[in-house]
């Protein structure tokens, strides 16, 4: 996908969900964070975010493939553990809103033991310190937060 492509899902998932088209703005989301090229872009965890917390509120019912794609990303060794912690915290409040609770558990227990290792190596540690666009549900305000950080919050 073009960086042309990833941009015009970015700007439609933003369009829709302003205009209360929340599954459409879902899926927008999903095709922009699918989009980015890289496991690093600043801006990769502010979309993979609305796309997730679209998923987590009230505002759409997951799909199957909405829980596939999260179940793809927390399944990822590649993928940041920023990235998996979220997938796996979605997967737990989706699997909870389908009565499912023993999933749910493993779900969450899951995602706990990955947001609360060490990072391996010196690289995955200088990642985690990579600063991520995060927007604040309270104020909307948009800052940087390392992965860590974010990775604290989700936790």
């Amino acid at each position: 996908m073009s960086s042309l492509e990833f941009m015009r899902h970015q700007i439609a998932a933003l369009e829709c969900w302003n205009s209360g088209k929340y599954r459409e703005s879902a899926t927008n989301y999903w095709l922009a964070f699918r989009g980015i090229p890289s496991y690093t872009h600043e801006a990769r965890y502010h979309i993979f975010h609305g796309y997730t917390s679209t998923l987590r509120g009230d505002y759409v019912e997951p799909t199957d493939d909405d829980v596939k794609n999260m179940e793809l990303i927390f399944r990822d060794k590649h993928e940041p553990r920023l990235f998996r912690l979220e997938a796996g915290y979605t997967l737990g409040v989706i699997s909870y809103s389908r009565s499912e609770r023993l999933k749910c558990q493993d779900f969450y227990h899951h995602a706990i033991t990955i947001g609360e290792k060490q990072p391996k190596n010196s690289k995955e540690a200088k990642l985690e310190q990579k600063k991520m666009i995060f927007v604040s549900p309270e104020t909307l305000e948009q800052t940087r937060k390392t992965m860590k950080e974010l990775m604290d919050i989700v936790l």
